[in-house]
């Protein structure tokens, strides 16, 4: 768990090690602050997984159920992370299926492109060193970039460019039915428009769940909207939030206590 010096009279405050003077302080002067506020929020978050992970000692484990973990916010936001940790366990093991069967493939590819350059050729030649300088210097040919349309001078920029992809719940194990969303160079944003099989709560929370299952962005208060075929779940995330990779988003109703109702599984391809 990371933190920094201003954060431990936080971590403090929730395991009750801070003296009764000092929590009398900080619950009235610091916590006014709504930044700080804040921070205490986020400062929970990460001791409830820590803790759900085995991550803290075993007197910090205690001193965690005996103050903070014995409240009803507490005990919601222990379910919740129980329910992550469990939901990002079953998608981890579908992803280390789904890569292995990419390297079985990947391997019988090679090998099929192998033979067939051998059986043109009469067999395989180790390049010169002439060959391989010149490899090495000539970079990769790259596919012409569409130019914008020209402005006038008195167009403004746009603010922000919005990329747009549509996700059905599930995890696929099929390497091939992953949904793939390609985000263009220009788009600052990315919405995703993810399909309900049931709408059944008045709101719901979105997690996304990154490399190593981390949780990159959160949103609370997300209301369906009818789209073509039912309700979905509209959201709209900063690009900045995603790399090469493959994420999962994870949906539940915004309610107490309450446990993730469908999953969204897709890799990115950055420009």
């Amino acid at each position: 768990m990371k933190q920094t010096d201003q954060d431990e009279p936080l971590v403090r405050y929730l395991l009750g090690t801070l003296p009764e003077a000092e929590e009398l302080r900080l619950e009235a002067e610091y916590l006014a602050d709504a930044a700080a506020q804040e921070r205490l929020v986020v400062i929970e978050d990460e001791l409830v997984d820590a803790y759900v992970r085995n991550q803290l000692s075993r007197t910090d484990c205690e001193r965690l159920e005996a103050r903070f973990l014995a409240s009803p916010r507490g005990q919601q936001k222990l379910a919740l992370a129980r329910s992550v940790l469990a939901l990002a366990g079953r998608a981890l093991a579908s992803r280390r299926v789904r890569r292995r069967w990419l390297g079985i493939a990947a391997a019988a590819a090679v090998a099929a492109i192998v033979g067939l350059v051998m059986s043109q050729r009469g067999g395989w030649r180790r390049p010169s060193g002439t060959e391989r300088a010149i490899e090495q210097r000539e970079p990769a040919p790259r596919a012409p970039v569409a130019a914008d349309p020209p402005r006038t001078p008195s167009e403004p920029l746009p603010e922000q460019r919005v990329a747009f992809a549509r996700l059905e719940p599930g995890l696929s194990r099929d390497v091939g039915a992953l949904r793939r969303i390609h985000v263009p160079a220009a788009a600052t944003h990315l919405t995703l428009e993810l399909h309900l099989d049931a709408d059944r709560h008045p709101s719901y929370r979105a997690l996304l769940l990154g490399a190593g299952e981390k949780a990159r962005w959160h949103a609370r208060g997300l209301q369906s909207r009818r789209v073509r075929d039912g309700r979905a779940i509209v959201l709209q995330i900063p690009i900045t939030l995603f790399r090469n990779a493959e994420y999962t988003l994870v949906l539940s109703p915004d309610e107490p206590g309450a446990t993730p109702v469908a999953e969204f599984g897709f890799a990115i391809r950055l420009d």
